[in-house]
């Protein structure tokens, strides 16, 4: 079964038995922080030409990608994906999608980059990466039930044991449908911990952009 990190995230106490005149002391209790948010604000999503699933994709891979000041946009990566401006309604696993995307481009006479698609498989297990990329101001492309969607947003509870260990607990995950209007209410959708199925998702991608010499 496919893992999400808000559910899977425990810290397991163990308790040690004492013997005769010979008592531990009882370990501290976990310092909560309940509701801690990040969410990128303004955020600007380009409009797709059309509206399908690789579109979506390739609207999220233009954004990211801006942001990192690099030009690639939509049709670019549509092409690239599918051969030319199609329109594709089924989505691609993520990892056929990571492998479509490393590599290097070249994109002036003298300034080369080189991509690389970060990936997991299914729900994501890690919480600590997306928290620090939102905090970033880095979104990440959220695959789920077959639609792409832009990661904007997270509310968690954080916890602070010994040693200032920090673990977290997703409980909503923000996100905008790149396929929607932006004035439309469907742009906003939430991913909630309880009510939706984690093993409904698909995956998770973000792409860094590195200089090549």
């Amino acid at each position: 079964m496919r893992r999400f990190c808000g559910t899977v995230v425990l810290l397991l106490l163990s308790a040690v038995a004492a013997h005769a005149g010979d008592k531990k002391p009882s370990l501290p209790p976990l310092l909560s922080r309940p509701n801690q948010a990040v969410t990128l604000i303004g955020l600007s999503v380009p409009a797709a030409a059309q509206k399908c699933e690789n579109y979506g994709v390739a609207v999220g891979l233009e954004l990211m990608l801006r942001m990192q000041g690099v030009n690639l946009d939509q049709k670019y990566w549509v092409t690239k994906m599918d051969g030319g401006e199609v329109c594709v309604t089924e989505l691609r696993p993520v990892q056929e999608l990571a492998d479509l995307i490393n590599g290097d481009y070249k994109l002036e006479p003298n300034h080369s980059i080189r991509l690389t698609a970060k990936v997991t498989q299914g729900a994501p297990t890690v919480p600590d990466d997306l928290i620090l990329s939102l905090r970033a101001g880095s979104p990440w492309l959220f695959l789920w039930k077959g639609h792409p969607y832009l990661m904007t947003g997270i509310t968690y509870d954080e916890y602070i044991g010994p040693n200032n260990a920090r673990i977290f607990q997703i409980k909503e995950i923000k996100l905008v449908d790149p396929l929607v209007t932006e004035d439309a209410p469907q742009r906003q959708v939430s991913f909630v911990r309880g009510r939706d199925n984690p093993g409904d998702i698909d995956g998770t991608l973000r792409v860094q952009a590195v200089p090549v010499d």
